[in-house]
């Protein structure tokens, strides 16, 4: 197994739909250790591969909607399986 499938293999659920989520707002989502990653370093990461339409955005504000994203898909997700067992 290659390093960088062991390292997202080793992410939560949680790291892996804020991830996922950031590719709406960045040209390249967050890399797999980004969870592992200094505070200054994910900033500079989102600041370096902002989508041109959010390119004056704040990183807080950026930060706010991957969050919003990757919850509300979660729910999504959680919502869909239930409905199906039930």
């Amino acid at each position: 197994m290659n390093k960088r499938a062991s390292r997202r293999d080793n992410m939560t659920e949680e790291d892996r739909d804020i991830q996922w989520a950031s590719q709406h707002f960045l040209t390249n989502s967050l890399p797999d250790d980004w969870q592992n990653m200094e505070n200054e370093k994910i900033d500079e990461f989102i600041e370096n591969h902002k989508w041109q339409p959010i390119e004056d955005w704040e990183i807080d504000d950026i930060w706010q909607q991957i969050g919003q994203i990757a919850r509300s898909m979660r729910s999504y997700i959680k919502k869909q399986a239930s409905e199906q067992k039930g």
